[in-house]
């Protein structure tokens, strides 16, 4: 049964959900007439149509099909012809596909509440927005299920069960579970039927349908007055006479009678006319109207038949009833020789479609796929990776304990050494002999531990003069990419002695790119001078080598410019340092974060396109917001911040923002706690001291510099 021109309440299913995938099962045709019926069977073995995204909603498809249900209309009342909306599927044909058909999907809509209504014992089990319940031979409804309950509707009442004629059906879902449905009449057309399509679905309200005593058949009343009773019956039987019939009536003449097909009329038209052409008897039911071509009068009344959707069915029954009628049509028109290349294009192309965009959404899974297999071997080499710097973490350790105990030993010889020397210096004996005994202690402390003896005859080192030292040749900086060029760091940084984090290397570097020094912290006893050595080894900048004291006793020193390292650690013999030394750069903390030394890579020189290229990026407008926010904040207490170091805030943010693994957040705790906040710390009030706390509640680098110690004028 074909459902083109029709109205028809379709099975929806998502046969793949991984790919968004739909097909529809039609189930029944819904008439304007009472009667519904039940399809049976039209497209392939399980009778699905693949749905197939229209062009005009390719973005809401999906979503659009998943909000429906399980229930769907398929509108096809504005699309009468073959291949309309409904095409053969090539993938089918292909092996890509098991549905032999496609159907586009803007015909495919949402039931319309009321309109389908499941039978059920009990609230919550129905698939439908509105259902009825059975009492015996009655339906009471309708109602709508809210969450279990029943909730009766205005037009809610009793129904015989018998008075809804063909609109109660079984129907098959696409689990082999079977419903029970109420199908209401939906509004018939109020014209001649040429906008029916384009008129909105709804159902007619709940009424009894005639039952069949009421619509038997009576014969004509002998006596001059009709009976009420039979003008009633005569009027429903009126009424029953569906709309395509009465269209036929109009053309052909005739009291139209259900089961007759187009043949049979065809047939006793043409009798009819060759019986007034013979002058024979005619028969009672010929009419007198002009004679007309029976040719004419076929295709008058098949015109006229095609117009009702219901009616197609029947009619297209009938003319391939007709054997010899169908041998002429597939002698007139055959396939192969007249088929429009227009038609055969579109579907070339629609299946053409199909197949891109079944390859595009293979194409998206095995990327997501390998995305996933890419991120599995990369936590696997991290893994790796882990384990072994893990184990050598330990070996670390090891040795650190191990050079400690020899430190240990050391400390102890050389307190016992002190003593026996102050001894020696207490005891009675000249002071010749307390200076042999002290030199013999000393060379014995100092001789080395392989036990080799000295050479007797040692040689004058006054005379040995320093090898010649080539000149080192000028190297050509290279391009580094930022990522590289932190990794660079951060492995010379180790192999010289210090294991930073990550993070720390990338705040130093973005800091050196922007052409300011770093302000070296810590307590007393940090390895200011060595760090120095160290950085300018790893980048091979020999500017970087040497560290300036800000704090320097009575010096006053100040801070370098443009890229540099400067100390201001907190050891007894340092100056305060003012606000304005400190605005000079940014603050780097924890420079004795010291570990085993070990083999430095070789350091080449830093192209200025490689520290160009590490302050790239972009500030956000929270970012921005934030940072002006914190400003507002501290000019309320008095404190007045460098404009200058609200811009440098402003660019190392948006150059960190991408490179630390805190994103955002982190880049401006780096940023604030580094500097914004030291040369305003350097001059706050009391009062600005003690909300710093509160206004930097969440960031770890800010509230670790209001404890660290800094050598402040107070």
């Amino acid at each position: 049964m074909a459902i083109n021109g029709c109205l028809t309440l379709a099975w929806l299913e998502e046969d793949d959900p991984s790919r968004g995938f739909f097909r529809v099962r039609p189930a029944a045709l819904i008439a304007p007439e009472s009667k519904v019926y039940v399809h049976d069977g039209e497209y392939g073995d399980e009778d699905f149509l693949r749905v197939v995204p229209d062009k005009n909603e390719m973005s809401t498809f999906k979503q659009r099909m998943r909000t429906l249900g399980k229930l769907c209309l398929i509108d096809l009342r504005a699309h009468s012809r073959e291949n309309d909306k409904i095409r053969q599927n090539k993938n089918y044909a292909a092996g890509n596909d098991r549905n032999p058909f496609m159907i586009y999907s803007d015909v495919i809509r949402e039931v319309p509440d009321g309109l389908v209504c499941e039978i059920c014992p009990s609230a919550g089990e129905a698939m439908t927005k509105v259902a009825f319940r059975r009492e015996g031979g009655e339906l009471i409804g309708p109602y709508r299920d809210d969450g279990g309950a029943w909730t009766e509707c205005e037009d809610c009442a009793r129904v015989p069960l018998e008075s809804c004629g063909g609109r109660v059906v079984e129907l098959t879902d696409t689990q082999g579970g079977i419903a029970t449905l109420l199908i209401r009449r939906v509004e018939a057309p109020q014209d001649g039927g040429a906008d029916r399509a384009v008129q909105a679905v709804q159902p007619c309200p709940i009424e009894e349908t005639p039952s069949a005593r009421e619509t038997e058949t009576v014969q004509p009343s002998t006596n001059a007055e009709t009976a009420p009773g039979e003008r009633q019956s005569r009027v429903r039987i009126e009424e029953e006479v569906s709309y395509a019939f009465k269209r036929l009536k109009e053309q052909m003449g005739l009291n139209p009678r259900k089961g007759r097909s187009l043949s049979e009329v065809v047939d006793e038209q043409w009798r009819m006319r060759k019986q007034e052409e013979l002058a024979q008897t005619v028969p009672p039911q010929a009419t007198s109207e002009p004679a007309q071509s029976p040719a004419e009068r076929a295709i008058d009344a098949t015109n006229a038949a095609w117009e009702f959707t219901g009616a197609q069915a029947t009619l297209v029954e009938g003319i391939i009833s007709n054997d010899e009628l169908v041998r002429r049509i597939v002698e007139v028109y055959s396939p192969g020789e007249h088929a429009r290349p227009t038609d055969a294009r579109m579907i070339e192309m629609e299946a053409e479609r199909l197949r891109l965009i079944t390859e595009m959404d293979g194409l998206k899974r095995r990327t997501r796929e390998m995305k996933a297999e890419v991120l599995r071997e990369m936590r696997a080499e991290n893994e790796v990776d882990a384990e072994a710097l893990k184990s050598s973490i330990v070996l670390l350790e090891t040795e650190l304990e191990n050079r400690r105990a020899e430190i240990s030993a050391l400390e102890e010889q050389g307190k016992a050494l002190k003593a026996e020397i102050a001894a020696a210096l207490d005891a009675p004996v000249s002071k010749r002999l307390a200076g042999m005994i002290v030199e013999s202690k000393i060379k014995e402390l100092l001789r080395p531990e392989s036990g080799a003896q000295a050479n007797a005859s040692e040689p004058d080192l006054t005379d040995v003069k320093p090898p010649v030292q080539p000149e080192p040749k000028a190297e050509i900086p290279e391009f580094i990419e930022p990522d590289a060029l932190i990794d660079t760091a951060s492995m010379g940084m180790s192999a010289r002695g210090w294991q930073m984090a990550r993070d720390d290397v990338t705040h130093m570097l973005i800091a050196l790119a922007m052409n300011r020094p770093l302000i070296l912290t810590g307590f007393a006893g940090s390895d200011d001078v060595r760090f120095a050595e160290a950085l300018g080894e790893t980048l091979a900048d020999e500017s970087l080598s040497e560290c300036v004291r800000l704090n320097a006793p009575g010096a006053g020193a100040s801070a370098p410019k443009g890229r540099g390292v400067c100390a201001a650690l907190s050891h007894p013999d340092g100056a305060p340092i003012d606000a304005a030394r400190l605005d000079a750069g940014f603050l780097m903390p924890d420079c004795a974060a010291l570990c085993l030394p070990c083999a430095a890579p070789e350091a080449k020189p830093v192209s200025e396109e490689s520290w160009t290229k590490l302050l790239e990026g972009e500030l956000s407008i929270n970012a921005g917001n934030r940072l002006r926010a914190m400003c507002a904040r501290l000019n309320e207490f008095g404190a007045k911040v460098p404009h200058g170091a609200l811009i440098d805030c402003a660019r190392y943010v948006a150059a960190a923002t991408g490179r630390m693994s805190g994103g955002e957040e982190m880049a401006l705790d780096y940023a604030i706690a580094t500097r914004l906040l030291p040369p305003v710390i350097a001059a706050a009030p009391a009062e600005l001291l003690s909300a710093l706390p509160d206004m930097v509640k969440g960031m770890d680098k800010c509230a670790k510099l209001l404890r660290a110690p800094l050598p402040l004028d107070r």
